[in-house]
């Protein structure tokens, strides 16, 4: 595989990853806080709370087949870049040994979710699903751009962090938004209920805007350290690429708000 080939590959399952670990915190949040906590009837409760936790573990399981494709990327783009074999080096980078971490934790995750689905209504379960997730997010640090910057770099892996967090939670909360309205209307008896859906959408919007405050918070002040002025945000390809996550975020805001 040629470099340049190795390079697209390794971006597109990064971003597939991404979605991927939206689908995984987004649920295992949602199901904690808006469906754990609905006023409905408790055979409801668990029918959507396992609907979401499944979906949540399909998540973990696509992190961690994306995680572990991605290292395999980022070894043939070497390969093809020095034309020669990257390994055994390979095996002491830190693209090499976060990419394996995060894949172990994600697999972890992934358990996790499953062992809770036998049974909601344990705190243990629910604090083993917690404790993978933290877990598996803050590997994330070594992998943010804050962690090749020698001022300032604890401190900028940690708002990457809680940026990711506050995005996983918002954009994988409507993903299972989005999979709950199906369900809804494929299921009859849960169709019968008219303030089903209602509810439960009311039960999302606090998590949702809990979320965005973390992702503006944190992303306006990874924003004024990396772009620093007008300049950088449009004569460079970190500046380009927020523009368009800033458009792209007006977008669905503005969209929410009309729903």
């Amino acid at each position: 595989m040629s470099y340049d080939v190795s390079l697209f590959v390794g971006d597109l399952l990064r971003s597939c990853g991404l979605i991927a670990l939206a689908l995984a915190l987004g649920g295992i949040f949602w199901a904690a806080l808006g469906v754990r906590r609905a006023d409905i009837p408790e055979v409801t409760k668990n029918r959507i709370l396992d609907h979401s936790l499944r979906l949540a573990a399909i998540g973990a399981a696509l992190v961690a087949i994306t995680q572990g494709l991605g290292v395999m990327a980022k070894a043939q783009a070497l390969a093809g870049a020095l034309n020669v074999s990257p390994y055994p080096d390979f095996f002491e980078t830190t693209a090499f040994q976060t990419g394996l971490i995060r894949t172990l934790f994600a697999a972890l995750l992934g358990g996790a979710v499953v062992w809770l689905r036998r049974d909601h209504s344990s705190s243990l379960r629910w604090g083993a699903v917690f404790g993978a997730a933290a877990l598996l997010i803050t590997t994330g640090a070594w992998q943010a751009h804050g962690a090749s910057r020698a001022q300032d770099r604890e401190i900028l892996m940690t708002l990457t962090v809680l940026h990711q967090l506050g995005a996983a939670v918002w954009v994988g909360g409507v993903l299972h938004l989005i999979a709950l309205w199906r369900l809804i209307k494929k299921a009859p008896d849960l169709a019968a209920h008219p303030g089903l859906w209602p509810g439960l959408l009311a039960r999302f919007t606090p998590i949702g805007i809990a979320a965005v405050v973390l992702i503006a918070g944190t992303g306006g002040v990874l924003a004024f350290d990396y772009v620093d002025n007008l300049n950088g945000l449009i004569g460079t390809a970190y500046g380009s690429i927020l523009s368009v996550k800033w458009i792209l975020a007006a977008c669905a805001l503005g969209f929410a708000g009309l729903v």
